[in-house]
């Protein structure tokens, strides 16, 4: 199975440009019914075809093959040697040089003329972003109700119009006819495209869509990876439609104020903890915690995460965690808690770490489905059945936190706890500052703690 954050680390190296934000994705996929005229095909080419068939009608030297045929003189030349090397042509005379067709060459040409034409019904697929016939493998298409239920958003195509018959060129369909016979497809070959009939399917590939910023943060860009390769096709013709920043999915990542609004949000709740300052003299700024006497980091201490980093460490934390462990995220998303999670977590309560989870936007999670639900219910089971367990509803939280041990804590946009399990949320720009320092980490827990429900949720 294809890692998605090693995927969007490795193709963070684009020049001028950073990942902020990536998302597994279906990409559409039109299915659509066709009645096509189909020949078999040999292995008599056309240009020795109908020099077969011209010698055997009387046209039987050079000169009047070349005239009669409208080839160049040494393409004549050459296939006639080449029939004859395979014996299916004879020299008949040296002066004039004639040729005869042989009784191998008869059969060949009767092998040919053999290749009815029928009509067929057959399924052709085309991207809904490149508009090209594509040979996919049918266990590979996904219904948009089976995505849905394991979190997978899937992208609109762009014309959302169904293709036309005439959309479609009969050279592509024998290309991926070719393409399809080189793993058991048909070796037929299709001379016309009749007509579509039915009603066409829209399916989907599963893919990885991938947010780039640029540096300077003035223009944003969606690619895609299938199977874990970029698709620099079905990115440029994206980004020309024009249709990412219209998109429900990746709209908020162009729309600057939107985004604004919620780090203030994030900010409001933090702010009263964490101040940002830049020291007289200094490029770089510090963090400082306030309590009664402000807890100051060095530069050194703070590094800034990508989105893609957040995953392993909170994995990380998971394994290694020796004394305790804080998270807060506002949802609980069945598609992140899910067996393993909760295997992990098990684990590192047995092993005595005290944990603590915290979440919670609202009285209620109004998206909320049955199985968010079943993954929240399994961890309201797991704080009654260890008592170094603490699950909370904060009821109003916007800060998405991870603190380990004294070794580190981490603020971010990132949901912790729901980063691949809600399909109907928006992709955002997910970036954290991670702190390692120690003083700063206890005096950050003590605060956080201090704000906890004192009982479990």
């Amino acid at each position: 199975m294809i890692d998605p954050d090693a995927v969007a680390k490795k193709l963070d190296r684009r020049d001028g440009f950073r990942v902020v934000a990536h998302r597994e994705v279906g990409l559409p996929v039109f299915r659509l019914s066709c009645v096509v005229t189909l020949q078999e095909t040999t292995n008599l080419g056309p240009i020795e075809e109908y020099m077969l068939r011209s010698i055997s009608q009387g046209v039987d030297n050079v000169q009047d093959l070349e005239r009669f045929l409208g080839l160049p003189y040494k393409v004549v030349l050459t296939q006639l040697g080449q029939l004859v090397f395979e014996g299916v042509v004879a020299q008949r005379s040296v002066e004039p040089i004639r040729y005869s067709i042989t009784s191998d060459g008869v059969r060949r040409l009767a092998v040919a003329s053999s290749s009815a034409l029928v009509r067929e019904r057959m399924p052709l697929y085309v991207d809904g972003i490149t508009r090209k016939l594509v040979p996919v493998d049918t266990r590979d298409l996904w219904t948009g109700s089976q995505l849905d239920p394991i979190g997978v958003s899937y992208v609109t195509p762009t014309p959302r119009r169904i293709p036309r018959a005439g959309d479609i060129d009969v050279a592509e369909i024998n290309r991926v006819l070719t393409l399809m016979a080189k793993s058991g497809g048909s070796s037929k070959r299709v001379v016309r495209l009749d007509a579509l009939v039915g009603k066409a399917n829209l399916l989907f590939r599963r893919a990885q869509a991938i947010a780039f910023k640029s540096i300077d943060g003035k223009r944003i860009s969606i690619a895609f990876a299938i199977d874990g390769r970029p698709s620099d096709e079905h990115e440029v013709d994206y980004e020309r439609s024009g249709a990412a920043q219209r998109s429900s999915l990746f709209g908020v990542l162009f729309d600057a104020d939107k985004r604004r609004r919620e780090v203030r949000a994030v900010a409001r709740e933090l702010r009263d903890d964490i101040v940002v300052e830049l020291p007289l003299g200094s490029e770089r700024p510090v963090l400082s915690l306030k309590r009664d006497q402000a807890t100051v980091v060095p530069a050194a201490h703070i590094r800034v995460l990508s989105v893609y980093e957040h995953p392993p460490l909170l994995r990380g934390a998971l394994e290694g965690a020796h004394d305790r462990l804080l998270i807060v995220s506002p949802w609980i998303r069945a598609n992140v808690v899910d067996k393993d999670f909760m295997k992990l977590l098990t684990s590192c309560l047995a092993r005595g770490v005290d944990v603590t989870i915290g979440y919670g936007i609202g009285k209620k999670d109004l998206a909320e489905k049955g199985q968010d639900q079943r993954a929240r219910e399994s961890l309201e089971s797991l704080a009654k059945s260890f008592p170094n367990f603490r699950l909370v509803r904060k009821g109003n939280t916007h800060a998405k936190v991870l603190l380990v041990d004294d070794k580190f804590f981490i603020t971010t946009s990132f949901n912790w706890l729901s980063f691949r399990g809600d399909p109907s949320q928006p992709m955002r720009e997910e970036e954290g500052t991670m702190v390692e320092d120690t003083s700063a980490v206890n005096a950050y827990y003590e605060k956080l703690v201090e704000r906890m429900p004192r009982v479990n949720s």
